[in-house]
């Protein structure tokens, strides 16, 4: 994946974690936010965009590291486990309510299919806000 190849010298170039994950959760948001106006964009700049999004996404890595330097040595194993744990978990519950925003927009009939798309980037975008809002109170570590 190209993006878990750039975030490592971007983190470099940055000089601190925080800065570079809150900055790739910001380009997240919104590329979902116009990847919400839906079919009004057209097949190629939707697809342009959903690369880019795809480039974004691999901050994870850059997060665990940047959590391992808050716990000492012997504890570094559970810390990573626990973040581990969480994401899975988000990731599983957003599958979820993904299917089912997805098919109430199906429900709703031909012409509305792509709400229940539109329905996902938003609460996507919305969950990334929220998650990012915590994260900026989160002190940024020494490299």
């Amino acid at each position: 994946h190209l993006g878990n190849l750039l975030y490592g010298p971007l983190e470099r170039a940055v000089g601190s974690p925080k800065r570079t994950i809150i900055g790739g959760v910001l380009v997240m948001i919104g590329l979902l936010l116009l990847l919400a106006l839906g079919p009004a964009l057209g097949l190629t700049p939707t697809i342009v965009l959903l690369v880019l999004f795809c480039l974004c996404t691999p901050f994870y890595p850059v997060l665990g590291a940047h959590c391992r330097k808050f716990v000492p040595l012997s504890r570094a194993g559970r810390a990573i486990a626990c973040v581990n744990l969480m994401g899975l978990t988000m990731v599983f519950a957003m599958q979820t309510l993904s299917g089912w925003m997805i098919e109430i927009g199906t429900m709703l009939g031909a012409a509305s299919a792509a709400l229940g798309y539109r329905m996902v980037f938003v609460c996507v975008a919305l969950i990334l806000a929220i998650a990012v809002s915590g994260y900026v109170r989160v002190r940024d570590a020494p490299r």
